[in-house]
């Protein structure tokens, strides 16, 4: 799927993609400004991805996220992490997933509530954030604690109406489009995921 196919597909004239050194917020779609009076019992469903190429780890890593609130796009965002030996693909999948739960966080202290859902192809960010696997080693342990304290804050906020999902990759192709977008965009080659 490409940039403009996600476009048509969401319905979105502008996918305005920020780079997150700048200290700018996620944008929301054109026009569409979030309503400052929410729902109190929303269906919120989030997606996340992350990818690093062309090698993991030490690649160019970069997320996407999705954010829905009744079925309405609220945020759409893809970031560029950064390259290097700091970097993996579980780097980029977290970081998503930390940017998402901000988000919602942010969402629900102006009075958004509801059940969450939040989905991602990653199994390992998947299980972890839920307690069924444990968190060894690696790159990404500093952002998966700044994540699993996101997570439970927005779990303490919702009363706990939240649940994560697993997905496969084909069920998640919005964010895959959105974060890849982040590395196109800096000409980086596609060794691991090929471009079809």
């Amino acid at each position: 799927m490409s940039l403009q196919e996600l476009r048509e597909k969401l319905e979105i004239r502008e996918l305005a993609v920020i780079d997150h050194r700048n200290g700018e917020r996620p944008f929301f779609t054109e026009g569409r400004v979030a309503p400052r009076l929410w729902p109190t019992n929303a269906k919120i469903e989030g997606w996340w991805d992350g990818c690093c190429e062309p090698v993991n780890p030490g690649g160019h890593a970069a997320w996407g996220a999705l954010l829905k609130v009744n079925g309405e796009i609220v945020m759409a965002d893809g970031r560029y992490c950064g390259e290097g030996s700091g970097m993996s693909n579980n780097v980029a999948e977290y970081t998503g997933v930390l940017c998402l739960l901000r988000k919602i966080e942010e969402l629900m202290r102006d009075g958004l509530r509801g059940i969450i859902k939040l989905r991602g192809d990653s199994k390992l960010c998947v299980m972890q954030l839920m307690g069924r696997w444990r968190v060894k080693q690696g790159l990404y342990i500093p952002i998966y604690r700044k994540a699993k304290d996101a997570l439970t804050q927005v779990h303490e906020l919702c009363e706990g109406n939240i649940r994560l999902q697993w997905v496969p990759r084909e069920q998640n192709s919005e964010c895959d489009v959105l974060s890849k977008e982040q590395l196109r965009k800096r000409a980086v080659c596609f060794r691991i995921q090929p471009e079809k």
